[in-house]
């Protein structure tokens, strides 16, 4: 993604996106930057096959890449929700949260007028 100067990578998994494991409570993290991701690390709260994705993840945006996003392949449409909607159906990882302010504007929207059909 770095070497094609791509604006975005998508990760297409078996899993709806990182997934906080912190506190025994798994919730899917609908947007975090990459200092939250080091601190999820950290605390225990990425494990297994997600480890991998988000050292790509931190590598890609390290490089240049504006945005990186996982999501589950499995559901119908996955890739044109997360890319085509505000809300977006996985987790959206950018460098810092200036970028990503969007996402979180939409969720709250999202949260307030109900689930997109």
């Amino acid at each position: 993604a770095t070497a094609l100067n791509a604006a975005k990578i998508v990760f297409v998994s078996d899993v709806g996106g990182i997934v906080d494991a912190v506190g025994g409570e798994e919730t899917v993290i609908s947007q975090c930057t990459l200092d939250e991701i080091a601190a999820l690390l950290a605390a225990g709260g990425i494990t297994g096959g997600m480890i991998p994705k988000v050292n790509a993840v931190r590598r890609a945006l390290e490089g240049g890449v504006a945005s990186a996003h996982i999501i589950d392949g499995r559901v119908d449409h996955a890739l044109l929700l997360e890319v085509l909607t505000d809300a977006g159906c996985g987790t959206k990882i950018v460098a810092d949260a200036k970028e990503g302010e969007d996402r979180a504007d939409a969720t709250e929207k999202t949260a307030q007028s109900g689930p997109i059909a």
